[in-house]
């Protein structure tokens, strides 16, 4: 790669032979075209393509979640490559022919606040879903009864989601939500996480289970 400096003919970016002019953070960069791959791809590569397709695919339906989920830890990467990371390393098992998500493993948050304690979901009909955990009397520092529960679910046949945000209180202990009409009779993976009271820290989300919504 060289910079190269433009003459009387102004700024030039494209393709040029065998060479590729652009312009990076401002600067003028000009690098070989890179050539076709002779090689093809192993049977370990083209695994991890197809993990790496499915993994983008799922969190561009669940981006806002993700940049919910995944802004507690301080790091220099991003949120979509952290949980791309995630994702890659811990969320597929090997089956016939390619790979699956186990979504049990999915972290659709990852954060150092406790979560809630022995979550249990109940369907009920009407569309609602009744959500239960244990009251937790010792907390670690800076967890706070005023902490909001956030539940995201997915139905990964239509590949669609639904975000609650602020569903509850911690100390509520339990929460009921009437899901919208185009949820009926639909199956949805759940996760529950906790965003804290300032709204600068998130808990590592849980994984519920999958249930039906109940017209």
């Amino acid at each position: 790669m060289a910079k190269y400096i433009p003459g009387q003919l102004g700024r030039i970016e494209g393709k040029l032979g065998e060479l590729v002019l652009y312009q990076r953070r401002g600067i003028p960069v000009v690098k070989r075209r890179p050539g076709k791959r002779k090689l093809k791809a192993s049977a370990s590569q083209m695994l991890q393509q197809e993990k790496f397709i499915l993994a983008t695919r799922f969190l561009s339906q669940v981006r806002a979640v993700i940049s919910l989920g995944y802004r507690d830890r301080k790091t220099s990467m991003t949120v979509q490559n952290r949980a791309i990371g995630n994702f890659l390393r811990n969320i597929f098992q090997h089956a016939e022919g390619g790979v699956l998500m186990d979504y049990t493993k999915v972290l659709i948050a990852d954060g150092e606040l406790d979560c809630l304690y022995e979550t249990q979901v109940t369907a009920l009909k009407g569309n609602f879903m009744q959500l239960t955990w244990l009251e937790q009397r010792y907390l670690q520092s800076g967890v706070s009864g005023e902490d909001q529960v956030c539940l995201l679910f997915y139905n990964q046949e239509k590949e669609i989601s639904y975000l609650q945000e602020s569903a509850g209180k911690r100390s509520d202990c339990e929460l009921s939500l009437q899901l919208p009409e185009f949820m009926s009779d639909l199956n949805f993976h759940i996760w529950v996480f906790v965003i804290s009271e300032s709204g600068k820290e998130v808990s590592s989300s849980f994984y519920t289970g999958n249930y039906t919504v109940i017209r």
